[in-house]
């Protein structure tokens, strides 16, 4: 059963307005992944004595945790549809969430990328 063919779902006549908001979010994830892969490829060169597979690893964790958190973009707007019968006018903050989620991001693996840097040595 799709997430669309749920009956509370079908009560508040959500199912475009869902796949809109998903569309929005999915296409703006090509952006914030290459900006993610940047940051990858200045953690190799940043740790650049380190184990080559321990670098790779730490890169696909990242990006999957970067991503399952992307993703909670249109879901907390999914929630505000059905639950909240779209009482937050989130529509009009995406663009806004976008750019603050993708700096909050970048902000996170950089420091996390010093940090680490600075306790391994």
């Amino acid at each position: 059963m799709s997430i669309l063919d749920d009956e509370l779902l079908m009560e508040t006549g959500s199912d475009e307005a869902i796949l809109k908001m998903v569309r929005w979010w999915e296409r703006k994830r090509i952006l914030y992944n290459i900006v993610m892969l940047i940051c990858g490829v200045l953690g190799i060169l940043i740790f650049i004595g380190e184990s080559f597979d321990q670098l790779i690893e730490g890169i696909v964790f990242w990006g999957i945790m970067a991503n399952a958190c992307y993703t909670l973009g249109w879901i907390l707007e999914i929630l505000n549809l059905v639950y909240l019968k779209g009482w937050l006018p989130m529509e009009r903050f995406r663009p806004l969430l976008f750019w603050a989620g993708l700096a909050g991001s970048v902000l996170l693996t950089v420091f996390l990328l010093f940090a680490v840097n600075a306790f391994s040595n």
